[in-house]
């Protein structure tokens, strides 16, 4: 996952889709536009500085990688045995504070 997230470094930024083209499930704003498979964060809710990345969870597992342009920083997370049927795409408690510490770390 890491070597992925790394990838994210020379990553086409071009959106392929944004709320402003179209009908589409953008939960409340969470998610801000989207490129060739990758998800474009100019402005995170949940995170203070701009991320190219994806987030995957299904089945009891929740992951994500992700590349943090203005630090350079990839990283990745996977998380297991999450409650059956407990998957919507809103952003977990445990992800927010992955998060956090991530952006709080000194680079």
């Amino acid at each position: 996952m890491l070597d992925m997230a790394e990838a994210l470094e020379t990553a086409d930024m071009t959106p392929l889709w944004t709320p402003q083209m179209g009908p589409g499930d953008y939960l409340d704003g969470a998610f801000e536009s989207y490129g060739a498979g990758l998800q474009i964060f100019e402005h995170p809710r949940f995170y203070p500085r701009p991320l190219i990345g994806h987030f995957g969870n299904a089945y009891g597992f929740a992951g994500g990688i992700w590349f943090d342009r203005k630090r350079g920083c990839s990283f990745a997370y996977a998380l297991n045995g999450l409650p059956m049927g407990a998957e919507s795409d809103a952003v977990l408690a445990e992800e927010n504070r992955i998060f956090d510490v991530i952006a709080e770390l000194e680079g």
